[in-house]
Formats: C-alpha cells, sequence, structure tokens
C-alpha cells in the first residue's frame, strides 16, 4: 500500500502524523487478512486490470474507518471492511493520476504500479484530506 498525505502549508504536524497512522493502520490490517485480495479487491476490478483500490476523505472518516476496521472482531472479508469497502473504489492505473490530484507522498507509487502482479497482489491508496 501507499500513504498519501494532501495537505497545504503550513499544516499542522500533528494531523499530518495522526493521517499517517491511520493509514498505515488500514493498510496494514488489508495486508494481514486472508483472502482480502481475492475476496474484497478482485470483484472490483476485471481479472487482470492494473490499477489501485482507492480509499480518500477527510482526516476525521479516514480515522474512523481505520478505528472501526480494527476494532472489529468479524470474520468474513465482507463484515470486517465493510465500512472501508462502502467508501473505496478501484481506479484503473490510466485513471489513477486524476483520482489522486494534489496528494502529497506518492513517491513510487508508479514503480509500484508498473511491478506488482496483478494475479496475486494488489495496490491500495489511502488519502486523508486534511484542513486547509
Amino acid at each position: 500500500g501507499v500513504v498519501a498525505r494532501r495537505a497545504s502549508l503550513p499544516a499542522a504536524m500533528a494531523d499530518l502524523d495522526a493521517a499517517e497512522d491511520a493509514a498505515k493502520e488500514l493498510l496494514g490490517i488489508m495486508e494481514a487478512f486472508p483472502r482480502f485480495k481475492e475476496r474484497a479487491v478482485d470483484p472490483l476490478h476485471p481479472e487482470g486490470e492494473r490499477g489501485a483500490l482507492v480509499f480518500r476523505g477527510p482526516l476525521k472518516l479516514v480515522q474512523t474507518v481505520s478505528k472501526l476496521t480494527c476494532a472489529s472482531k468479524a470474520s468474513t472479508v465482507g463484515d470486517r471492511f465493510k465500512a472501508l469497502l462502502s467508501r473505496s473504489k478501484w481506479v484503473r492505473q490510466e485513471e489513477l493520476e486524476q483520482a489522486l490530484d494534489g496528494a502529497d507522498g506518492l513517491d513510487g507509487l508508479d514503480g509500484r504500479l508498473a511491478a506488482y502482479d496483478p494475479a496475486r497482489e494488489y495496490v491500495a491508496v489511502v488519502v486523508a484530506e486534511l484542513q486547509r
């Protein structure tokens, strides 16, 4: 996954840290959960299509979804990630630049998109929009 941050200067460092923490928690639970790709990501796009699962929203929403997802005891992917998946979308590689317009912290995304194997891996991007 890629942690993306959007902020205008001067942004409070506390907000940047909070955004990064929430995004890392979400990306970590996605990576750790068995069959997340198969059950949650694959149904969102045609087989073999390159792109990314994108969750973008205000910092408070990203924090809330992260807390709900991490605290959930649900055993199925659909139940465990309901809050995240209902607010996420699959974005084709060709459309990602426009979808992530204005986001910072995307270093390495192009390389990751070019290198991943869609049959076994996926790319997830979390963008927390900070107040201006």
